[in-house]
């Protein structure tokens, strides 16, 4: 039986929107502690409706009204007053829930957050043309730590609505850098994202990206 308790962490007033790769009941979960929950809207791949919240800065996520046993643990940052919480399942653990204060990283249309919850450093690298050169001088390459966010700026001009940007993942193992995916993403100037990239068994890499409007 996993026993949890709410940090006390100070009451806050804000705006929250949840989302989560995993399918739930009716589309919603339930936040606060197992005596008292407040039903919120969870979406996959998009945000949720916005709901206030208002309470402790942390607080238990439960996938029923009824439910006693939470699925994950949410800290909010103090300060902030709208919050995006994305739920990410982990290999034989609670779901891990990843916080970003949405007016603090002030996202522009066609960029994307990369957020790096993988134990290792990270490379990624976006071309704005096909086929991808990697190294080549209009790339975007850059490095983000574990436990980091990186911003990956928009090719604006050069591109046009849904023109495929060829990229590369790859994360730092033993000095070399070993593969975590390669694809391709699209520019929609009119969209926001963040992708985060979470650790799955036998060291394969769940990666789950937020859109925003």
């Amino acid at each position: 039986m996993l026993a949890m308790s709410v940090m006390r962490l100070g009451a806050m007033e804000c705006r929250i929107q949840l989302s989560s790769p995993q399918r739930f009941t009716d589309g919603v979960v339930y936040i606060g502690t197992a005596q008292q929950k407040q039903k919120v809207p969870i979406q996959r791949s998009g945000l949720g409706g916005e709901v206030h919240y208002e309470g402790e800065s942390s607080f238990l996520v439960f996938e029923s009204e009824d439910a006693r046993e939470p699925i994950a643990e949410v800290s909010l940052p103090e300060g902030g007053k709208h919050f995006m919480v994305a739920l990410v399942p982990l290999p034989a653990e609670m779901m891990v829930s990843v916080v970003r204060d949405l007016e603090k990283d002030d996202l522009q249309g066609g960029e994307r957050m990369v957020v790096n919850r993988l134990p290792n450093k990270i490379q990624v690298e976006l071309s704005p043309v096909l086929p991808m050169e990697r190294g080549a001088e209009d790339n975007f390459l850059a490095e983000c730590e574990s436990v980091g966010v990186l911003k990956v700026p928009t090719f604006e001009r050069k591109l046009v609505h849904f023109a495929a940007m060829p990229v590369v993942v790859e994360q730092e193992l033993d000095g070399e850098w070993k593969m975590v995916t390669q694809g391709r993403w699209f520019h929609m100037p009119q969209k926001k994202a963040y992708v985060i990239l979470t650790p799955r068994e036998k060291g394969r890499v769940n990666l789950y990206t937020v859109t925003l409007n």
